[in-house]
């Protein structure tokens, strides 16, 4: 616990592929503080959602 991984991106595709309309939720924390963080997480959601 609290040590995992998750690949998102996967289910994601899973769920849509299934034709699931919800609305999922994700924990996460960032990488890199300040900027830097912030660009990386949203660079890492753009990547979840292009399947």
């Amino acid at each position: 616990p609290t040590t995992g991984e998750i690949n998102y991106r996967n289910i994601f595709k899973h769920l849509y592929n299934k034709g699931y309309k919800g609305i999922i939720g994700m924990e996460h924390g960032k990488s890199k503080p300040g900027k830097e963080g912030e660009k990386a997480l949203i660079e890492a959601y753009c990547t979840c959602d292009d399947f």
